[in-house]
Parts: C-alpha cells; sequence; structure tokens
C-alpha cells in the first residue's frame, strides 16, 4: 500500500550533517520521511507521514540517538491516490421502519455511485450493471410483538337514539405493518388489562313517530263497531319511547283515531211465534205463524236479508178441526199470531229499517241438498277435489251441466274418457272458463282441453234420452296467472265476504277482486254493508265496488257506505275493490245461492 502513495504535498526533507548533528558528530544520519498505509483501497485518500532516522550513506535505518531529536520533523497528513474505484449499487432509508415489531418493509432510495476521496459520486445506473440492482424495500424490526387483549364489536342494541354494543376479546398480536395479527391463546394475555365489556354506540337521535298508546273499548258487542285510541308523538331514546312534542311529527300521517272493531261475529237467527187457530171449525184446513229475523240481542226485529243464509221455517200448516156434522157452515178462526221477543205490537214490526228486498218472483235461499232435486248424481253438481271423474253418461236430463273449481294459481285440465254423442242429431259438449268458450262434438274420445284459469264449467246438451260422455279431470299449478295478488276465490253454497287486504307493499293500484262460483244452474245473492273508515287520496269515483254478473256481463256499481244488496243471474259472480274503497272502506257481508231459472253458458244455443 505505501508503494502505491506518493507524497504530493511536501518532497523529503534532508538534514545537514552540521544542523542534524550534534556537537562533535558526524553528519552521517539525517531524519527522513516514511510514508504510512493510504487511507482507502482505491481512490484519493489521506496517508501519514513520520520521519525515521536514517544512515545517509547506507539509507538504512538508525537509533535515533544518532540524528538530531530536537530538530526532529512532527508527523503529518499527505494526500494518496490508488487506483480508482469500482461503481457499485448505494441504497438509503426514505424513512424510518413503520412498525417498532412484528416485521415491516423500509422503503429504499437506489442509485449508482463511485467513492472518490471518501464521498460517494452519482453516476448513471448503466455503471453498475451487470451488478443486481437492489429492491426498493428491505425489512425491518423483525422482532415478535408481545401479545395484547384486542377485540371485535357485535351489533349495536339501537340503530338510533342511544345503545351499547358488546365487545368480544380475545388475545393476539400484531403481525406486519398491514394491520394483520396474530390469534393466541388466551394465556398468553393474562394478567393484562383487559377491554371494557361494552361501549356506547347508535349515539344519533331517532326521527320522531305516531305511536298508538291505548285502545279504548268496541262500540259494538258483535258485528262491526268503531273503537277510539289514543296517539302520541314519540321518539326512542336509550331503547324506551319518550313522549316530544306533537310539532315535530307534523310533518307525519297520524293514525286515525276511530278505527273499525269487531269483538264476535253477530248471530242472526230466526224467530216463528206460536200456531194460529185452524183456519176451520172442522175439516181440514190451515194454520199460519209469523216468522221474524232477530239479531244477536233480539232487541228488535232485523231485515229477513240477514237470516237468508239460514233455512227458513214453515209458515203455514195443514191442520184438521174435526169432522164436520149436517151442512154446518164453516167459520174459519181469526188468526192469532205471537209477537217476536222485543215486538209488542204489529206497528213496531211495520218500523223495522228498511233494507233492499230481493226481486219479485225470485225464490228463497234453500240448502245445496235442495238445489239438485230432480238432477242425476253427476248433473248440477261442483267439483272441488283436485282430481276426479265424472260420468254424465245415462239417463237423464238433455242438458246437464257440472263445475270444477280450484284454488287460485291452478289450472283445469279435462280429459275425455268416452264419448257416445250424436254430433249429426245436434248433441255437443260446451266448455266455459273465465278466460274461455268452446263448443265440440266429433272426435272427443282421448281429446284433452285445458284451461286458462281454475274454474270450468262443462255443459252436455243431448237429443236422444241415453249416450253421453265420461271425463277425467285433474288440476296443477298455472304456467302463468290472471289473478292479482290480493284476489279472494269463493266456493260453496254459502260463505262469508270481507273487503281484501291490499298487497304487502301497500299498491294495489289495479284493485282487489272476490269470485264466487257456486253449483251450476244456482243464482247467487249478495249482502254486505259498506263502512266508511276515513278518508282517502281520491274522491267518490276512485272508491267504488264493482260486482259483475259473468253470465251476462251485468255490472252494478256501489260507490257510497251504504247496504249492499244483489242477485246474479248464472252461478259466478265476481266482486271488484278500487284502490280508493280499500284504502277508505271496508265490506262485510254473506252470499247464498238461489233456486235459478237462468239460463247457464250456451244456453240459448239451438
Amino acid at each position: 500500500m505505501a508503494e502505491q502513495c506518493a507524497q504530493t504535498d511536501r518532497k523529503p526533507l534532508y538534514l545537514s550533517p552540521l544542523g542534524s548533528a550534534g556537537p562533535g558528530a558526524r553528519a552521517t544520519h539525517v531524519w527522513t520521511p516514511v510514508a504510512g498505509p493510504c487511507s482507502v483501497s482505491c481512490g484519493r485518500g489521506l496517508m501519514e507521514l513520520r520521519f525515521v532516522c536514517v544512515d545517509s550513506g547506507l539509507r538504512t535505518p538508525a537509533q535515533e540517538e544518532l540524528c538530531d531529536v530536537a530538530s526532529k520533523p512532527r508527523s503529518r497528513r499527505g494526500v494518496c491516490r490508488a487506483a480508482p474505484c469500482p461503481a457499485r449499487w448505494e441504497t438509503r432509508a426514505l424513512a424510518p421502519c413503520p412498525v417498532t415489531c412484528g416485521g415491516g418493509q423500509l422503503p429504499l432510495a437506489v442509485r449508482c455511485v463511485r467513492m472518490d476521496h471518501g464521498r460517494a459520486m452519482p453516476l448513471p445506473h448503466s455503471e453498475c450493471w451487470p451488478a443486481p440492482r437492489p429492491g426498493p424495500r428491505e425489512d425491518c424490526s423483525p422482532e415478535p410483538c408481545p401479545a395484547r387483549w384486542r377485540y371485535k364489536l357485535a351489533a349495536c342494541s339501537v340503530s338510533c337514539g342511544g345503545g351499547v354494543v358488546r365487545r368480544m376479546p380475545y388475545c393476539a398480536r400484531a403481525r406486519g405493518e398491514d394491520e394483520d395479527e396474530e390469534v393466541l391463546p388466551d394465556a398468553q394475555c393474562r394478567g393484562l388489562p383487559r377491554p371494557r365489556p361494552q361501549e356506547a354506540c347508535g349515539l344519533e337521535p331517532c326521527p320522531p313517530r305516531w305511536k298508538v298508546m291505548s285502545l279504548g273499548p268496541c262500540s259494538a258487542s258483535c258485528g262491526l263497531g268503531t273503537a277510539t285510541r289514543s296517539v302520541a308523538c314519540v321518539r326512542l331514546h336509550h331503547g324506551q319511547d319518550a313522549a316530544v312534542d306533537e310539532a315535530a311529527c307534523a310533518a307525519l300521517v297520524r293514525p286515525r283515531a276511530s278505527i273499525p272493531c269487531i269483538v264476535a261475529d253477530c248471530t242472526y237467527r230466526w224467530h216463528v211465534g206460536t200456531w194460529t187457530q185452524c183456519s176451520v171449525s172442522c175439516g181440514d184446513g190451515i194454520r199460519r205463524r209469523r216468522d221474524t229475523c232477530l239479531g244477536p240481542q233480539a232487541q228488535g226485529p232485523m231485515p229477513a236479508d240477514f237470516c237468508r243464509h239460514l233455512p227458513k221455517p214453515p209458515t203455514v200448516q195443514s191442520c184438521w178441526a174435526g169432522p164436520c156434522t149436517g151442512q154446518a157452515t164453516l167459520s174459519p178462526a181469526p188468526p192469532e199470531e205471537a209477537p217476536a221477543p222485543g215486538q209488542t205490537t204489529a206497528a213496531s214490526a211495520g218500523a223495522a229499517p228498511e233494507w233492499p228486498q230481493p226481486r219479485a218472483g225470485r225464490l228463497s235461499p234453500a240448502p245445496a241438498s235442495q238445489e239438485r232435486v230432480a238432477e242425476s248424481s253427476a248433473c248440477g253438481r261442483q267439483h272441488l277435489e283436485p282430481t276426479g271423474t265424472i260420468d254424465m253418461r245415462g239417463p237423464g236430463r238433455a242438458d246437464c251441466v257440472v263445475a270444477i273449481g280450484r284454488p287460485l294459481g291452478e289450472v283445469v285440465t279435462l280429459q275425455v274418457l268416452e264419448s257416445s254423442l250424436n254430433c249429426s242429431a245436434g248433441e255437443m259438449l260446451l266448455l266455459w272458463g273465465r278466460l274461455t268458450w268452446r263448443k265440440t262434438c266429433r272426435k272427443l274420445s282421448g281429446t284433452t282441453f285445458r284451461s286458462k284459469a281454475n274454474t270450468l264449467v262443462v255443459r252436455q246438451r243431448r237429443v236422444r234420452s241415453g249416450g253421453g260422455v265420461l271425463l277425467r279431470y285433474s288440476s296443477r299449478p298455472a304456467p302463468g296467472t290472471f289473478h292479482r295478488e290480493c284476489d279472494v276465490q269463493l266456493f260453496g253454497p254459502w260463505g262469508e265476504i270481507e273487503s281484501p287486504s291490499m298487497s304487502a307493499d301497500g299498491r294495489s293500484t289495479a284493485g282487489c277482486r272476490v269470485f264466487i262460483d257456486v253449483a251450476p244452474r244456482a243464482r247467487i245473492a249478495v249482502h254486505a254493508l259498506a263502512t266508511h273508515t276515513g278518508a282517502g287520496p281520491g274522491g267518490a269515483e276512485a272508491s267504488y265496488v264493482l260486482i259483475r254478473d259473468i253470465h251476462s256481463l251485468r255490472t252494478t256499481t256501489f260507490q257510497r257506505q251504504q247496504a249492499i244488496y244483489w242477485e246474479s243471474e248464472g252461478s259466478q259472480a265476481e266482486m271488484e275493490f278500487s284502490q280508493g274503497f280499500l284504502q277508505t272502506h271496508s265490506l262485510r257481508g254473506q252470499y247464498w245461492t238461489l233456486h235459478s231459472g237462468a239460463q247457464e253458458p250456451g244456453r240459448a244455443l239451438p
């Protein structure tokens, strides 16, 4: 190393014999500089120059006492130049380590440099190739972090108004700088402070709302009445409803103070008086008694329509007054009738509430068994089972009608197993559905018909007394639907009618319907009461009930609070409730069957 360096600032100092030796000494020894090692292995550096006593003739080191010790020069530093340094990559941390434990990544600045005189001189990156360039990051703080209690939050007990959320603690330690952690056994956190079991949440205030505070008794002991309720403007605070000024709820719809209510269904019954005396004094005569429709409390007579769903008791009866002797004149006895409970005079009976009466010429309700008098076992029946066989063959009526009914959302499939109809004689099979109408006769055996709705009326018209068709029917879910979500289907000889409930989202823009289907050749009587429940968004034009006779398509409209009485001409009816009616009114009533003189669909065909 000493051979590679050379003194650049001063030449070696040689002392003269006289100046460097003591008195009486020969000047053969001098102080000569000797260079120490260079401070760098490459580039420019520093070296130390020290002086030694040298024999000037032999140029060999000698003892310092042979030279003038007082004149010995001081050691000093000099510049030395080694071989040029190679280029290399240099890294510098741009920021401190982001974590103190668990391992992190330290960002680095990378450049190509060459050392010169102890300083790094920057070079183009190409000077450092092909040496691999260091990465932009390096690991730091790899020591594991200490264990500590951590926690996760459960759901808040309330969404607003102030509540609490439970903390679920666990033992863990941090790992890395991405909020990653390592879950540890709870024993490793033993002795460390544990988190509080819960904390506050949902501190934002809740919106005010109307709340029904109490509900009074129903005004009627049975049937439709009204109940009064109290409401208050409240706001949820710490899980409890707190009353606030009603002005805070001014923008909200206040619940109605009066609502309809029903404690129990009212029961109506026929009450009959005592029989009068026989109309004759001897021989065969008749006697009579009065019938009255009474409500559940029997405080007075009700309109007879309320009891039309019940069999009416007989009011005329034959009587025998004994044998007549000689030519005595028969003298009828004056009728005497017992008043009904709560009725004292005939005038009080005439003071009963007015009610729409059935049209003249219509018969009273009859049990379902009476509807099929003089009909065969197949004709006139309403089939409500999922599957079945209908035999319309053999002697019987020339016109045989049956009806098939299934719940909404199903369709009926009808298969002709056997047919002996004489098409050339005018015999035929007619199919009537809510959305279909078909007349056919030829090549019926093995034929399958599918309805588009849940009901089907089958009519067989024959000219001969024998023959006919054998049918098998079944039902299945409909591939599509014609009905609405809130529609209702009613079957059977009688039943209760209520205004349908609107859909769950409160939007039945097309209204809701009630379909009524009874046995063929029967008619339908509807008796109901429409009650106003509150102001709605629409006027009278938007609040209505339509009752449509499916046979004649005759439609009757009712638009206000009123008692409704209606009769059909056929065995199918449809009640349509507008959205405005469902929002402002409620309807309760009944339907039953009447003897029919009307014709079923297709009856007028030749």
